[in-house]
């Protein structure tokens, strides 16, 4: 019986967030997104990914899906993890790119599932407690 008022629980918080966050949120805000190109990289399985890409498309952002299977130890190992070890030393599976932009040339590079997490809700405002930079 616990087990079903804890299920009943998050049930409806989950409801009572979502109900608030669209009461609150100003209808100029409401689906609005920065600009800029966001790359999600990750192996080809749902994993630590997929909440990234979740948020992405919960947010309406448009976004690259790089997915690394059978080819991972050209594209991966051979190329693509050394391209991006120059922009962060402890780059890892999953990732998160954001640009480069015209009006910011260089790349943002962020790795590891819950700094990606982080960021992605920073920069989605779907993060209520802090602003996004």
């Amino acid at each position: 019986m616990s087990s079903l008022k804890l299920a009943l629980g998050c049930a409806a918080g989950g409801v009572l967030g979502y109900v608030l966050t669209k009461l609150f949120d100003s209808p100029e805000q409401q689906g609005k997104v920065k600009g800029g190109t966001l790359t999600i990289g990750y192996w080809k399985i749902r994993g630590l990914g997929a909440p990234l890409r979740m948020m992405c498309c919960y947010a309406g952002q448009p976004f690259v899906n790089k997915a690394y299977g059978d080819d991972a130890k050209t594209a991966w190992f051979g190329s693509e993890k050394k391209r991006l070890k120059d922009v962060n030393a402890l780059i890892n599976l999953p990732y998160v790119i954001e640009g480069p932009t015209a009006a910011d040339p260089t790349e943002t590079v962020v790795t590891q599932s819950n700094s990606c997490l982080l960021y992605l809700g920073k920069r989605l405002g779907i993060d209520r407690w802090s602003s996004p930079q």
